[in-house]
């Protein structure tokens, strides 16, 4: 006889629900991670405060009215007497031009393209490669506390400069990102607003470990920043490292990693190895998001980043950390830009997906306006703004909100 069919499944009442978390308990870290979390989970869930659909939108920002011209490869004294190299894209002639600053380990010519953008709106763009890199002098550590130092020096050596107003902005994606965030907690006065672009969080939340466990694309991004230039042995990513990363993490210990990648250079990358504890002087002397270190950041911030991007975390956790800490009225009021984006795209299509015309926004320009506003004094109403803009996938249109914290979860969910 054929089998007794099966019993009906259980009532929804009886099945697994998502309930509220309890994070009394819980580290800064881990409460504004949960909560970034819930809106990578639950998207489309309820918001509390309905605010119309709206995708970010520069309306009107500097034009490119002026000639450019160029300085290469001019050196900055550090304080411990360290030059560090910089490029130079200002306005033609004579006058006085807010400065925009990006400290780069990727060498400081990729930023050219970008600088050429920004700087015929009246801005000095200066981009500098970070202590130890290309042309910079002293010592390469990727985690070294003096990037932070670094940047306060820059800021105030840039405001110094007879062709700057005074003021100074950042921008920069990446680690770019992480060295806005380390110069800002260190409040250099002429530091009036940054932008820091899918920047990641502390070192044990994302990379160089995620919540503890060595992310395996850190192996290959060591390998190939070891040294003073980046290496590159292969085709493919990370400098062709990342296409022999399964068998050469088949041996062990991965301390001498590097030395079986024939790589040479770099002694910190041992110290991430031996150091594996976030509590390391290593890791707290490089750490940003702290109360104590979003209490001394005084420039407000504009921040990106994307469903997709891999260091999603930090971007939440620090409109959340600065909203609550940061060190001024102007700092408490951060913004924040979550899309359909990779951690580098800002485009409407991702592999077969296409998230339709709105995904795609002027990013270039919603931080020029940004910076029209903060270091040009333009009444441009940027700050009326709403202060969050996330694009909600599946619906695939932007919503524009006053807060991150949206979501109720407060009573069960049912997920599926």
């Amino acid at each position: 006889p054929p089998p007794p069919p099966p019993p009906p499944p259980p009532p929804f009442s009886s099945r697994r629900r998502h309930t509220r978390w309890n994070c009394s308990s819980r580290g800064l870290g881990d409460v504004y991670k949960r909560q970034a979390l819930i809106w990578a989970i639950v998207p489309g869930a309820s918001f509390r405060s309905r605010v119309k659909a709206q995708q970010p939108d520069p309306g009107e920002y500097s034009a490119a009215e002026y000639e450019l011209v160029e300085f290469r490869n001019q050196m900055v004294p550090m304080r411990d007497g360290v030059k560090l190299a910089v490029d130079i894209f200002r306005p033609e002639g004579e006058g006085r031009f807010p400065a925009v600053l990006s400290q780069i380990p990727y060498n400081k010519n990729g930023g050219a393209s970008r600088a050429r953008w920004l700087a015929p709106r009246g801005y000095a763009v200066v981009n500098a490669d970070v202590r130890g890199r290309y042309e910079s002098e002293g010592d390469w550590d990727p985690f070294d506390p003096k990037h932070k130092t670094d940047g306060y020096d820059f800021v105030e050596w840039l405001a110094r400069q007879p062709w700057s107003t005074g003021e100074v902005g950042m921008w920069g994606l990446s680690y770019m990102g992480w060295t806005q965030w380390w110069t800002a907690t260190q409040a250099p006065p002429s530091l009036i607003c940054i932008v820091p672009e899918v920047a990641p969080p502390d070192q044990f939340r994302n990379l160089p470990y995620q919540e503890g466990i060595l992310f395996g694309c850190m192996l290959d991004w060591a390998a190939c920043n070891s040294g003073r230039t980046a290496m590159r042995v292969a085709e493919g990513s990370y400098g062709g490292f990342s296409s022999t990363r399964f068998e050469d993490c088949m041996r062990t210990p991965y301390i001498d990693l590097n030395k079986l990648r024939k790589v040479k250079g770099a002694p910190w990358f041992e110290t991430w190895i031996r150091d594996n504890l976030s509590t390391s002087p290593y890791w707290k002397a490089i750490a940003y998001q702290t109360k104590e270190d979003y209490a001394r950041v005084k420039a407000p911030s504009l921040a990106i980043t994307g469903w997709f991007d891999a260091d999603f975390p930090g971007t939440p956790m620090n409109y959340l950390g600065m909203k609550q800490y940061g060190g001024t009225a102007e700092s408490r009021r951060p913004r924040i830009v979550i899309g359909p984006y990779t951690h580098t795209g800002r485009g409407r299509k991702l592999l077969r997906f296409d998230y339709g015309p709105t995904a795609e926004i002027d990013w270039n320009g919603y931080m020029c306006r940004w910076f029209d506003y903060h270091l040009k004094g333009v009444a441009n109403g940027v700050l009326d703004d709403p202060p969050v803009h996330v694009f909600v996938m599946g619906h695939n249109r932007w919503r524009a909100e006053q807060d991150l914290s949206l979501i109720h979860i407060s009573e069960p969910t049912r997920l599926w």
